[in-house]
């Protein structure tokens, strides 16, 4: 393994794309006294704004002209693929959150099949020119590492990451699994035997190999050093599994089409997710939902199933191909081609824990810090904000934003909203807005309702985030350095925040 080299802090370098509330709609409200900390309610209303970017829920998140954009993974507001709209193909992450996408890789080669899990962001490279190795990126220490070193002219591919553990294959169908806690290799299952999909999650590799008759699904415990077999018949294949816990996924054409089946190695128990004839493939599971694309329809669409209330849904319903699909919690990403190149698409699926509906009505101030405004670091200060938002139980959205900082000479009025979500005592608002009347803003507020009790009072927080549309460098944040999706954490010094989600 070569030794860590440091990589330039990815810069913000896309559109504050569209964002991902499946079915939500944007729109503004205003308020004829904006500074009002005790007039919170009676606001006047404007029309709802539409968002044309969201089809039937789903949103696409890439908008960089004709380049393909491919070989999309997720991992919570994370998601990573890589495209070639520099004529090479390089690796670019998107935060689900503040809409903003970062360019991970620079290299003038290829970096090819990203995957994520926390912080660490992993591809297969080929700037050594003479073969494919492993690199990784680690989103919090800002780090690049080159993970393996394949001689020539063997290709180290597809890895996946899990935790501290990264796994590809390399010559000749053989998995190598790498521990980053103790930087020790080794291999996992048969070594030069075809392999047709393979997973990790934590302790736990499934992978799918050739056995001299037929694929069959095996598992492999880092823990304990041994197999299981999870699918084994010498009659059929079972390829192309995922993993989650203790949930497997896997397809196999045992029915004569592909079908997707789920294994619980809890309960040891084996059940059959699709029975249509037509065939169910590329599988992956997260938590209750299982992906798949679907080819009933004459196309690949995308579908999901949930386990909780064993119902099956469809996703997409377009003549187009979309395919390549990942899921991490109810956010599904895959790649489609229904605009004449690859896009990377994005839904949410609608669960108890997220607010489809509500509001967050604020006015008041805070101390802006030192650090706050980018090119004057010195500047601080009292500012003032008003916030009013709301997400109507139609998906419609309402609502405005302002900031004034007179010491920093920022005056920023909405002009538009890209999202609002509500969930118990905390909203996030995005979208576009002036300063001082010009330009062209990207905003990300973050608001909690503080619960106080007595005497006891605790001060609501606020964050506000502004960045130049067309730069992308961001000018104002009275949280600078924390992660563009931490909590708010700066309190308030006069006024009040509410949070309310509808039921």
């Amino acid at each position: 393994m070569k030794n860590t080299i440091f990589f330039q802090k990815p810069k913000i370098t896309g559109l504050f794309a569209v964002i991902l509330m499946m079915g939500i709609i944007y729109g503004c409200e205003q308020s004829s006294n904006p500074f009002s900390s005790h007039e919170l309610d009676g606001i006047q209303m404007e029309a709802p704004l539409m968002l044309s970017q969201i089809l039937d829920g789903e949103v696409r998140i890439t908008s960089s002209g004709t380049a393909s954009h491919i070989n999309p993974a997720i991992d919570g507001n994370r998601i990573v693929w890589q495209d070639n709209r520099n004529n090479n193909y390089s690796i670019f992450l998107y935060n689900v959150l503040s809409g903003t996408e970062s360019q991970i890789t620079n290299n003038p080669n290829n970096q090819t099949h990203p995957a994520i899990a926390g912080s660490k962001i992993v591809w297969s490279d080929d700037r050594s020119m003479d073969s494919k190795d492993i690199f990784m990126y680690d989103l919090a220490t800002s780090t690049e590492t080159q993970i393996s070193d394949s001689p020539e002219p063997y290709n180290d591919i597809v890895p996946k990451v899990s935790g501290n553990r990264i796994i590809w294959e390399t010559f000749r169908w053989t998995i190598y699994a790498y521990d980053l806690n103790s930087s020790a290799t080794q291999t996992v299952g048969y070594e030069h035997s075809p392999k047709t999909g393979y997973d990790i999650s934590g302790n736990l590799v499934v992978l799918s190999e050739y056995d001299g008759f037929s694929q069959n699904v095996r598992l492999y415990n880092f823990l304990t050093d041994s197999y299981t077999e999870i699918s084994f018949n010498q009659n059929y294949n079972s390829t192309h599994p995922s993993i989650d816990g203790n949930r497997i996924v896997w397809q196999d054409n045992r029915n004569g089409n592909w079908d997707i089946y789920f294994y619980d190695l809890s309960t040891s128990i084996e059940t059959q997710i699709t029975s249509n004839s037509s065939d169910q493939t590329r599988p992956v599971i997260s938590g209750n939902y299982i992906v798949w694309v679907d080819e009933r329809d004459g196309n690949e669409n995308i579908y999901y199933y949930d386990l909780v209330t064993k119902a099956e849904h469809q996703v997409t319903n377009s003549s187009a191909a979309q395919i390549n699909p990942d899921i991490s919690g109810n956010r599904i990403v895959w790649q489609d081609n229904r605009d004449g190149n690859w896009n990377i698409y994005y839904y949410e699926i609608k669960s108890a824990a997220s607010s489809t509906s509500g509001f967050t009505n604020g006015a008041g101030f805070i101390d802006s810090p030192k650090g706050a405004i980018m090119n004057d670091v010195n500047k601080s200060g009292r500012a003032q904000f008003r916030l009013n938002a709301r997400v109507k139980k139609d998906g419609q959205l309402q609502g405005t934003a302002v900031f004034k900082f007179a010491n920093g000479n920022i005056d920023f009025q909405s002009t538009s909203l890209n999202r609002v979500f509500i969930v118990e005592n905390t909203a996030i608002v995005t979208g576009t807005g002036r300063i001082n009347g010009s330009g062209a803003y990207h905003f990300y507020i973050n608001v909690v309702e503080e619960q106080s009790k007595g005497r006891n009072k605790v001060a609501d927080k606020y964050r506000i985030r502004l960045v130049d549309s067309a730069t992308q460098q961001v000018v104002y944040d009275n949280q600078m350095g924390d992660p563009v999706d931490a909590k708010a954490t700066h309190p308030i010094t006069n006024g009040k925040i509410l949070v309310k989600a509808d039921k």
